[in-house]
């Protein structure tokens, strides 16, 4: 019996009644199998990847043996990510699949994520999976990198006063990504130490982003024609 499954989803758009396919498990992404069992003791980008709590299904038993509890929060206030990660660190079979079974509203007005006010929240749940992870040393560092791109997802999101005052508050992260494959990892590694700064020069990295994508693009077509000929 599995103790997780989690699943790709559709974002459903209420307003305009469009709806996008949201592909969790891919090749230059995470690197987490699909279609397979994993072991999150063996692949730890496992614990990488969205804590999209509502695409997936859990053993009561695992999460019950394991106290895999919510962490109290105004609001219920991304509560998804201690659970998350607490479920992944109690599992020994993780089952994912790139199947979108799930509808989600993107534009849910209500929702944590669109609160500037509620963000600071985000800081509790990781302190509390610092705390969980003391008996946990093997954890450690991908809590950091969780940590790390969770913020930085954040002050990507916010207005620049609400930005730099959430950076202060988040403070500096002791971040190692040795053995990780993650994408933008010169950018989360600035970040992790220099957070206010990132927030002050954010538009360069914007720019920077948008560059590397268009020279992939080009690179890419260049490439096929070559292939053609």
């Amino acid at each position: 019996r599995d103790d997780i499954v989690k699943c790709s989803f559709m974002n459903n758009f209420m307003k305009t009644g469009k709806t996008t396919e949201e592909i969790l498990f891919h090749k230059n992404h995470e690197h987490v199998e699909t279609d397979t069992l994993i072991n999150p003791a063996d692949n730890q980008n496992i614990f990488l990847t969205q804590p999209t709590i509502w695409s997936a299904i859990y053993n009561r038993k695992m999460l019950e043996k394991n106290h895999v509890k919510f962490l109290e929060t105004p609001g219920a206030s991304y509560q998804d990510i201690g659970f998350q990660f607490k479920a992944f660190a109690s599992s020994k079979k993780v089952y994912c699949t790139n199947l979108p079974l799930y509808y989600y509203s993107r534009d849910n007005e209500n929702s944590s994520v669109k609160s500037a006010n509620k963000v600071e929240a985000v800081i509790k749940e990781y302190d509390e999976l610092e705390k969980y992870t003391n008996n946990k040393p093997e954890l450690k560092q991908v809590l950091s990198i969780c940590r790390a791109r969770s913020y930085m997802w954040n002050v990507n999101r916010l207005k620049f006063r609400s930005a730099y005052r959430f950076a202060k508050k988040a403070g500096k992260i002791n971040i190692d990504t040795t053995g990780f494959d993650l994408n933008s990892a010169h950018e989360l590694k600035f970040f992790s130490k220099h957070p206010k700064i990132y927030v002050v020069i954010l538009p360069l990295f914007w720019i920077k982003n948008w560059a590397m994508r268009a020279a992939y693009k080009i690179v890419n077509v260049i490439m096929v024609k070559r292939s053609v000929k």
